[in-house]
């Protein structure tokens, strides 16, 4: 399969940085969304042009939706997704308020429609 265009969620740390790094090293142009704007700058800026920061938060469709536009008018389609993002809580589940359960599932149920 001959795909160029990858897009990964939750690229700023952990496993979505080192799958951003891995793949740029590859010769794929990489889209990496994720809330943390400086981490995702440093990774621009280190790649030499293979990854493009695009900070958004997968929570807003429509900060999805104009990131996809952007990649799809300048870059051509997009060859694959990694819907990496997520977020885990260290407390019991009985003693989170439904404000963190909702951003759990905002984040890592909606965040990956």
């Amino acid at each position: 399969m001959d795909w160029q265009n990858v897009v990964v969620t939750g690229a700023s740390r952990g496993v979505g940085e080192v799958l951003v790094r891995r793949l740029a090293a590859q010769g794929k142009k990489v889209f990496a969304f994720a809330r943390s704007e400086d981490k995702l700058r440093a990774l621009e800026k280190q790649s030499g042009g293979a990854i493009v920061a695009l900070p958004l938060d997968v929570r807003s469709p429509s900060q999805i939706a104009a990131a996809y536009e952007r990649i799809e008018r300048e870059f051509g389609p997009i060859d694959v997704l990694v819907n990496n993002a997520g977020v885990f809580q260290t407390h019991d589940f009985w003693t989170q308020d439904l404000e963190v359960i909702d951003r759990i599932i905002d984040i890592n149920l909606k965040g990956a429609l």
